[in-house]
């Protein structure tokens, strides 16, 4: 148990929008410049397999990383954590671009950056997280998750079609350094931001080896088996949307042209931006383990439309749909977890969160291909075993086994959360765990401070 009572709540947005507006531009630089370095990894080596170690440099930090970065970030001043990682950041596309000017630019040295900065990543990710619930006003806690969400939306969706258009002006060089440069735009909203520091736990905890901080943040969670049923649950339906969100390209060449193609995936992401959108204006329910079942079956019902039909305006809107969902269920999730987590424990929770969401993606990566090719596809082809009953449905042909194993995702992601809202421990979160950051953030009264107050009055 933490001495969470010492903590002082934020009375302004002010702290954390000052942050906040660093990252929607340090996000939207990342994203520049992740969209224009897998252009040309592809187009230098004509490689799928050199484009994936790209993704495979940026994933494998936080999986090899979350759980020392997690007990790191409660050991040290979060807001030097995030600094320093901005700081590398800085350094690293700043020394890519030197090299790329130079003419020296080799596939080596991207791998090489995009798993340095990944690695700092993994320790800003978690710091900047558990960081919220001690700047921000208690009841906006829900509001500024979901404008940490508006930030990456707007990354996902609308950074591509800007660096579509700038690598042709500026080339890949003008692109690195203009992430450089937002890098130093968060580096700057961190440096002039004050931070406060989670107490120290009541048990010794600062005391203790790296290794014992590490092994106590998962018995943290093992003493709370609603917060890691929270946890398995949003990675399994990570999995599955992972899964689904890999074969989106395929599906959608089964359906339109490639220049097509564009517009039905910009269409459906809008759903990431007006999500995001609605959380930041909303506070959300009470009861916000309900709303996170309800919308992860949202995002479920999105994946089954997808493959539904052989039909450009369907898979559109159960894409919006689907990716409607994932700002809500990310900002709730990251919400319940502010409130039902000490913020001394803060920086392991949400490091094993990403671990977990992580640690998903690999293995879609992995299987995603051969399901689709060996297993699904066939099925649904016009002599295939599934051709007579479920081919009926949703067609027969090109695609159509992709088609299906939307479906079995949608389906599977229902059936997933359903089971996660039988689970008593999971389903009773908001009202079995104690709120740290409401209840236990506002020291009581004693009498005689009431009696001064009543003077004062």
């Amino acid at each position: 148990m933490t001495n969470d009572k010492n903590i002082v709540p934020a009375t302004s947005m002010r702290p954390f929008i000052q942050i906040w507006l660093g990252q929607v531009i340090s996000s939207f630089g990342s994203g520049l410049s992740s969209f224009a370095l897998g252009i040309w990894v592809y187009q230098t080596t004509k490689s799928v397999t050199s484009l994936s170690l790209v993704t495979l440099c940026a994933t494998l930090p936080i999986l090899l990383f979350s759980s020392v970065a997690g007990a790191l970030v409660d050991r040290w001043d979060r807001k030097w954590v995030m600094v320093v990682s901005e700081v590398a950041s800085v350094v690293s596309m700043g020394s890519l671009g030197i090299v790329f000017f130079l003419g020296r630019l080799e596939i080596w040295h991207i791998y090489i950056t995009v798993f340095v900065i990944s690695t700092f990543a993994a320790f800003r990710g978690p710091a900047y997280i558990a960081s919220i619930s001690l700047i921000v006003p208690p009841r906006d806690l829900s509001r500024a998750n979901g404008m940490s969400q508006t930030a990456q939306g707007l990354a996902s969706l609308v950074a591509p079609l800007v660096s579509g258009i700038l690598i042709v002006s500026l080339n890949l060089g003008g692109i690195i350094l203009i992430d450089a440069f937002t890098f130093i735009c968060g580096l700057v909203a961190f440096l002039i931001t004050k931070i406060p520091s989670p107490p120290k736990a009541k048990d010794g905890q600062q005391k203790q080896g790296l290794g014992e901080e590490i092994i106590q943040g998962f018995r943290y969670l093992f003493d709370r088996p609603g917060l890691l049923g929270l946890l398995v649950l949003f990675a399994i339906n990570n999995f599955m949307v992972s899964l689904a969100s890999l074969l989106v390209t395929p599906l959608g060449l089964s359906l339109t042209s490639a220049d097509q193609l564009g517009l039905m995936l910009t269409l459906s992401g809008l759903g990431v931006l007006v999500g995001s959108i609605v959380m930041s204006v909303w506070r959300g329910p009470q009861r916000r383990i309900y709303m996170l079942f309800f919308f992860f079956i949202v995002n479920g019902i999105g994946l089954m439309l997808v493959g539904l039909r052989p039909s450009v305006v369907v898979a559109t809107l159960g894409g919006f749909i689907a990716f409607l969902g994932v700002p809500i269920i990310n900002s709730t999730a990251q919400t319940i977890l502010h409130q039902k987590t000490a913020p001394s424990y803060q920086g392991r929770i949400f490091a094993t969160l990403g671990m977990f969401a992580s640690a998903m993606s690999p293995l879609a990566y992995i299987l995603a291909g051969p399901l689709a090719d060996n297993v699904f596809t066939p099925l649904l082809l016009p002599q295939g075993l599934l051709a007579d009953t479920v081919g009926k449905v949703i067609g027969v042909g090109n695609g159509r086994g992709i088609g299906l194993l939307f479906i079995v995702a949608g389906v599977s992601v229902i059936l997933i959360t359903l089971g996660g809202f039988l689970y008593p421990k999971l389903r009773r979160i908001d009202t079995d765990l104690p709120n740290h950051i409401v209840e236990e953030a506002i020291p009581a009264l004693s009498p005689d401070d009431l009696v001064k107050t009543a003077e004062k009055a």
